[in-house]
């Protein structure tokens, strides 16, 4: 794929990017694009092997009842089904994370997850699942377990 961007009104052609092997646990990520004019800028390459700007590390939460966690019911679909799901409570806060050097684009982007109980889903379905650090698995859908959503929080004294 080649794609042409201007940047100051200097164009650059990316050529894409490939990925090397030397061995060694990390692939080496090259960037090519053509020259560009002298005392020009040169686009910035994406973060290298890693995470992605959606990588979050996710912390365990204790309820402070204060106030009280109010348990709800939701009617929810996606690929896999619409149903509801009662939330029990919530349970996790998941914050940007750098990974291997990424960079994180938006510290604000928090995620809130709810305990929830819904129905199986009949037939299980079996899916592949790649991660950018966790690598390939595969694995079995059998019921939700929980539901996420954006959020922000404070930090208190």
């Amino acid at each position: 794929m080649v794609r042409i961007s201007l940047d100051g009104g200097t164009a650059y052609i990316d050529l894409g990017s490939f990925g090397l092997t030397t061995g060694a646990s990390d692939p080496i990520v090259q960037f090519l694009y053509a020259d560009p004019l002298e005392g020009s800028v040169p686009p910035t390459p994406t973060p290298g092997p890693g995470g992605s700007e959606e990588s979050k590390v996710c912390y365990k939460l204790k309820d402070l009842k204060n106030p009280k966690y109010t348990k709800s019911s939701i009617d929810t679909g996606d690929q896999f089904g619409s149903q509801n799901l009662d939330l029990k409570k919530i349970f996790m806060i998941c914050a940007p994370a750098e990974v291997n050097g990424s960079t994180i684009l938006d510290l604000s982007t928090h995620t809130c997850c709810h305990k929830a109980k819904g129905t199986n889903l009949n037939p299980p379905i079996n899916v592949q699942v790649l991660g950018v650090v966790g690598g390939t698995t595969q694995a079995q859908l059998k019921k939700p377990y929980m539901f996420c959503e954006p959020c922000s929080k404070t930090i208190l004294p």
